[in-house]
């Protein structure tokens, strides 16, 4: 008989940053970080990771895919965590691995889901089968007895497949109820960044406060398992990031007003408005120009008619050569999370290389992708998401 060493296997994430840390003195991995990169790595991390496709089952299939988009959805952010960590941006690393953990838990649910769903099609099949052969035996039983057993047969399996019936709608309830709360929690902290990028901390503090708070408990709330609590809770603490930015917004708007007074970056913003008209706007960063329709959907090559747009652009940036330059990249809707953001990225970096080919120095230059998930046009029309096919360049006022 073979016999096993018992041993501790850790993530290979986690070893990596183990490494890494003792080499380049990385500080501990936040507790969600560790707690995502261990579940990634197990037996279940593993198991979700299945496809859809060789389900043959359409009601299965459809629960597998929601597993799958919401485990992709967890990869991306584990990720951006795991990038965060490495830059030692603790509280980004945090959020992202919060986030992401949210999302794991979710495609599990998903898979259990689709599992039930999965026993209780088998079960149906029986059940559907012993009705067959209650039917065949009732020509052929001679005896009352047999009969009686055949009947109590049936009845066990009608049992045991409602059974299946409650527990897949208890798994499906529960899957929702997650669901809920982690839409909720997620939109709370993305109003949260939007106030606290309009210097709510400054501005409407007590509100600010409030709300993060509220957040907390939300968040406590939802590591216990109280689900429709915490959806409660989060919906709270969106409203009231929502009023500190309305407090925010006016003063936040006049200290722009007093920026805008600075000749050189009135002169910029005008010079822009009269090229990009309302594709030009201020916002906390800098000011910032959207290219719309630059890239077909799902392709990272500039399309060759849009061209013109980044020459204009690159008349502004040779001017004004004192300023830094952020550019994004974004896409539609029509991709899957993580291949969005792979082209969003390429995107950027693409525009990027097209500023370096004609003179612009890579010292002013920073590059970023956001796939899917900043549109600024309405995803339902074409021509909404023939736009969303952009980048945005940022000149960078600080």
């Amino acid at each position: 008989m073979n016999h096993t060493l018992n041993r501790t296997v850790l993530p290979l994430g986690l070893l990596a940053l183990l490494f890494a840390s003792a080499c380049g003195g990385l500080p501990p991995m936040p507790d969600n970080l560790a707690q995502l990169d261990s579940l990634r790595s197990s037996a279940t991390g593993a198991l979700l990771r299945v496809d859809p496709a060789e389900e043959e089952n359409l009601n299965v299939r459809e629960l597998l895919d929601l597993s799958v988009e919401n485990l992709q959805r967890s990869d991306v952010f584990y990720e951006r965590a795991m990038d965060e960590y490495q830059r030692k941006r603790m509280p980004e690393a945090e959020l992202a691995a919060r986030v992401g953990l949210m999302y794991f838990r979710a495609a599990e649910n998903y898979a259990r889901a689709a599992d039930a769903r999965a026993r209780l099609s088998s079960a149906s099949a029986q059940f559907q089968t012993q009705i067959q052969r209650r039917n065949d035996f009732n020509a052929r039983l001679s005896s009352e007895r047999e009969l009686i057993t055949l009947l109590a047969a049936v009845q066990a399996l009608f049992q045991r497949n409602e059974e299946l019936r409650r527990e897949l709608a208890t798994l499906e309830e529960a899957s929702r109820s997650e669901t809920r709360a982690v839409y909720a929690i997620q939109e709370a902290r993305i109003e949260q960044r939007t106030a606290e990028g309009l210097k709510a901390e400054e501005y409407a503090t007590d509100l600010l406060r409030e709300a993060r708070q509220l957040l907390t408990r939300a968040q406590t709330r939802f590591d216990d398992g109280n689900l429709d609590e915490a959806h409660e809770i989060a919906v709270q603490a969106l409203d009231a990031f929502r009023r500190a930015s309305e407090r925010a917004r006016p003063r936040f708007m006049s200290e722009q007003d007093r920026l805008m007074r600075d000749t050189r970056v009135r002169a910029l913003f005008e010079q822009a408005q009269q090229i990009f008209f309302e594709g030009a706007r201020i916002d906390a960063r800098g000011l910032v120009i959207t290219l719309p329709d630059l890239f077909e959907s799902r392709s990272a090559e500039i399309r060759s008619n849009r061209t013109y747009l980044l020459d204009q652009v690159l008349v502004l940036m040779r001017e004004y050569d004192n300023l830094s330059i952020l550019i994004e990249g974004h896409t539609d809707d029509r991709s899957r999370v993580e291949a969005a953001m792979a082209v969003s990225q390429t995107r950027a970096d693409n525009v990027q290389n097209y500023f370096l080919q004609r003179g612009i120095t890579q010292s002013r230059l920073n590059t970023a992708g956001f796939g899917r998930e900043s549109p600024a046009f309405d995803n339902r029309s074409a021509e909404g998401r023939r736009n969303n096919n952009r980048a945005e360049i940022i000149f960078l006022f600080e």
